[in-house]
């Protein structure tokens, strides 16, 4: 699936609702899909892709292995085929196996596999918090550590109790296309001078038209149009953020607030703390997902069916309204 200037790559879990793994690449890093995990709950998923960045190419694999799931060596089949091939090596993922654990059996098979694969894991701390435990299960690997340029963790509470986990890696690749949107400014429009221009166009000559074509592209839209020009002329500019018109004051300041208590629960870990950032948590992930829907519900005319929005049969002559 293209998502703008990226595709994503996934591999879902089997009969299951949620669950699996994700890629999200961009479409110059040129990703191929090369090995995917059959979808099973009782067994590590994963996901190999190449990603080629001039003539270097890469492996990057996404690996999460459920809480109760054996079967850690069907990672070794994949490795054993695909490293030898590839210069570089990035793995990312939830092994659910916590390195703070040393003596652990589930730490030990792991530490001698990635050894066995001269793959090394960088230092994180931990990465999964809970009231009561923190533990150190999302890691980073690589064949290369010497070519990280920065790695770390980034707390996500409004995403995960997990830690979002990062690389920077030196690897040279195309610098991406930047991405221009072309609008017009119909905020800052003198609404006087418009009605005043307006007034002085020839409506009158739509009469004089024979067809419904010829009076609508030949005269209405042009004299809008002429209008538009004038008043709101076309702008480019570079779209460096995808827009989020569901985002309002009121979500920003939940998010802050979210965010605030979250920072105060790492530092204090009381059952207070904890109670009132989960509590601030929810509130604010109710009320996005609120505002997201009533969004969506705004770009859809009801008068639509699912059937003409599934399938994609309507065209520009069904108009899209407002609910409030």
């Amino acid at each position: 699936m293209l998502t703008n200037n990226c595709t994503t790559g996934r591999n879902d879990r089997l009969y299951k609702r949620g669950d699996g793994v994700c890629t999200y690449i961009r479409n110059d890093l040129k990703p191929k899909v090369l090995l995917k995990s059959q979808g099973d709950a009782a067994h590590p998923e994963y996901i190999f892709i190449e990603i080629q960045a001039s003539l270097q190419k890469c492996l990057v694999a996404i690996v999460y292995k459920p809480p109760k799931a054996g079967h850690l060596s069907d990672l070794e089949i994949p490795l054993t085929n695909l490293l030898p091939q590839y210069e570089h090596v990035l793995v990312f993922g939830d092994f659910n196996t916590n390195l703070l654990a040393l003596k652990s059996n589930g730490t030990k098979q792991l530490c001698n596999m990635l050894e066995a694969f001269n793959l090394k894991i960088l230092p994180l701390n931990p990465t999964h918090h809970t009231a009561t435990t923190e533990t150190l299960i999302d890691l980073i690997i690589t064949n290369n550590p010497d070519r990280i340029v920065t790695s770390g963790q980034l707390p996500v509470p409004g995403i995960s109790a997990h830690d979002l986990i990062f690389a920077e890696y030196s690897l040279q690749c195309p610098k991406a296309a930047a991405k221009f949107i072309t609008y017009r400014d119909l905020e800052h429009v003198d609404d006087d001078q418009l009605i005043s221009d307006a007034m002085e166009l020839p409506w009158h000559t739509i009469f004089n038209l024979v067809t419904v074509d010829e009076k609508l592209t030949a005269a209405f839209n042009n004299m809008v149009i002429q209008l538009f020009d004038k008043h709101a002329p076309l702008r480019k500019r570079n779209a460096t953020h995808r827009p989020a018109p569901w985002m309002t004051d009121s979500i920003r300041n939940l998010m802050a607030s979210r965010d605030a208590a979250y920072r105060k629960y790492r530092h204090d870990k009381s059952e207070e703390n904890f109670y009132i950032y989960k509590k601030i948590r929810n509130r604010t992930t109710q009320n996005i997902r609120n505002a997201k829907r009533r969004h969506a519900l705004c770009l859809v005319d009801p008068s639509i069916t699912p059937r003409y929005l599934y399938h994609g049969i309507f065209d520009s002559s069904i108009y899209v309204t407002c609910r409030e």
